[in-house]
């Protein structure tokens, strides 16, 4: 992939009630060129359909060629279907974290909690486990996964740039002030 491309950064804010925001930043070469945000449901299943309009919606559409999420869950346990992005918008979709993800970990959490709420969360789990057969890649300080094209170290930093990004302004939108590293 070559440097020059724009690549959007989302993350969710804290968590509500109900919902959180969701906020995604448009970097091109280092430089923030535009945001969207929509809301989600808290441990819902409507992040995929929200992100897709948030984007679909926008006058960015064409012009995003990789979408960088910070973790597979939104909102909680609002799980992404990675796979649903890739397909309808025309883009890859890489998972950006500071720790190596934890697969098992969050099936747990989602089996613990679709049990206590009665949510069916099958659905969710096979698109977990379907995600993580890309294996995570280490780059710096953080981890990439997602399907891998050649020419990632080119844009892995921006990657980076636009969650962390989309991180700061969705917590000062959400709470006044941005902290936290994502």
């Amino acid at each position: 992939m070559k440097e020059g491309i724009r690549v959007i950064g989302i993350t969710s804010g804290p968590i509500g009630n109900k919902d959180a925001v969701v906020f995604g930043i448009i970097i091109r070469s280092g430089v923030i060129e535009g945001a969207l945000s929509t809301r989600v449901a808290v441990n819902g299943c409507d992040g995929t359909k929200k992100i897709l309009r948030m984007i679909a919606g926008s006058r960015f559409k064409t012009q995003i060629k990789a979408i960088a999420l910070n973790g597979i869950a939104i909102a909680g346990l609002n799980v992404v279907d990675v796979n649903e992005l890739e397909k309808k918008l025309n883009v890859n979709v890489f998972i950006v974290t500071r720790k190596k993800p934890k697969v098992m970990k969050l099936v747990g959490a989602v089996k613990k909690f679709s049990t206590s709420n009665g949510l069916d969360r099958n659905s969710q789990i096979k698109i977990i486990k379907e995600f993580a057969k890309n294996t995570p890649r280490r780059f710096g300080s953080f981890y990439i996964q997602g399907r891998v094209a050649g020419g990632m170290e080119n844009i892995s930093a921006m990657l980076f740039d636009a969650v962390r990004a989309s991180h700061i302004v969705a917590r000062a939108l959400a709470t006044g002030e941005s902290k936290g590293r994502i």
